[in-house]
């Protein structure tokens, strides 16, 4: 964003980080506000060219660990603020920062420059959202059904909400996470999955909150846990039904407070990360059954989307079946040409009770 004291004769938005390095080459400005996670890579990059060029910015984060808070601060033009941001924070820094007297922005002056920062005054410079956002992650399908629970996951994708993804075994849990984390702001950082039926109650703690050289027999050295890898990222915490009650206590805390201790340790460590989970259990009955914590639940209930079995997109069934041939094709240097009629009517008449993933299998089987 630039703005221009009094002036204010024009304010800019950029949605991503190639676009403002651009604008930067072309343009004089008199003042950047950035976000610290943007789609296509890291805010820092943006702070260090304003730096080089003397230019104030002000860096914008749902958080902000130590090391990155010192490293901004340490330049003396410039500032940071927690999301969501409040125009009675953001205008005094603005002012400061632009080096404004009270008088120069009392009545009109001040009404102006907070006129400025409203979203509808802004100039679009690109396109913010593509008209095929899934068209990289290859989630594919006619279905309405599909598309339906498609249209949800657009629609979160660039917040900070949790995501839980609720669904059978094999309908593409996974793959839809992925699509949530690659359209986010922190499209540009790690992605970590986790399979929290897949690793031993005993350890899986040290797997996700790390832990240090001898908190525990056979710990030989510091191992830093899935959550701090997630830092600025996205953590996919598959089959989340299957997590032990006194995990679930912790997970809690973390999605709370964005903070944990490894084991072992004395000291907290604070972690800046968004949190996608799955399960193909119903949770809602397991909090009944006294199995999963209903805080936790409630914590992570606040935008469920439901991935609907294969049986209910039938008219995908040819889609997909043609997709994974192409790919078996050229994984296993076949020249399969494709389904023949009554293959493809025995396919659209099976139930498929392992859905996407058992086509996906059949398909690669009957290739090879």
């Amino acid at each position: 964003m630039a703005l221009r004291p009094l002036r204010l004769a024009r304010m800019t938005q950029i949605p991503n980080l190639a676009g403002a390095k651009r604008c930067l080459e072309n343009s004089d400005f008199d003042l950047i506000i950035s976000a610290l996670e943007l789609r296509d890579g890291d805010g820092m990059e943006l702070f260090e060219k304003a730096k080089d060029r003397g230019i104030p910015v002000i860096m914008a984060s749902g958080g902000f660990g130590q090391d990155i808070s010192l490293k901004i601060l340490a330049y003396e033009r410039a500032r940071i603020i927690e999301k969501p941001l409040e125009t009675d924070v953001l205008t005094p820094m603005v002012e400061s920062l632009m080096k404004l007297s009270p008088s120069e922005t009392s009545a009109s002056g001040r009404a102006e420059l907070l006129n400025s920062l409203r979203p509808e005054q802004l100039q679009e410079i690109e396109a913010t959202t593509s008209p095929h956002p899934f068209e990289d992650q290859a989630i594919i399908g006619e279905a309405a059904i599909w598309k339906a629970a498609l249209a949800q996951i657009a629609q979160v994708a660039d917040t900070r909400a949790e995501v839980l993804l609720l669904g059978e075994s094999g309908t593409g849990k996974e793959l839809v996470a992925k699509a949530v984390h690659s359209m986010s702001p922190r499209a540009g950082q790690a992605f970590v999955a986790v399979n929290c039926a897949a690793i031993p109650a005993n350890l899986l703690e040290s797997e996700l909150f790390g832990h240090i050289k001898g908190a525990f027999t056979g710990a030989i050295g510091n191992r830093t846990g899935r959550f701090k890898e997630a830092d600025r990222g996205t953590i996919f915490l598959d089959e989340i039904g299957e997590l032990p009650l006194d995990l679930q206590a912790k997970l809690l805390r973390v999605l709370q407070e964005k903070r944990f201790t490894p084991v072992g340790a004395d000291k907290e460590i604070y972690v800046d990360f968004r949190v996608v989970a799955a399960t193909n259990i119903a949770l809602k009955a397991s909090v009944a059954a006294g199995s999963f914590r209903e805080d936790l639940f409630h914590r992570l209930y606040v935008f469920p989307v439901l991935l609907p079995p294969l049986r209910q997109r039938r008219v995908d069934i040819p889609i997909l079946a043609t997709h994974f041939l192409a790919e078996a094709n050229a994984e296993f240097r076949r020249r399969v040409d494709g389904f023949s009629a009554q293959v493809l009517a025995a396919m659209s008449a099976n139930n498929w009770p392992g859905n996407v993933r058992q086509l996906e299998n059949t398909v690669r089987r009957l290739v090879i």
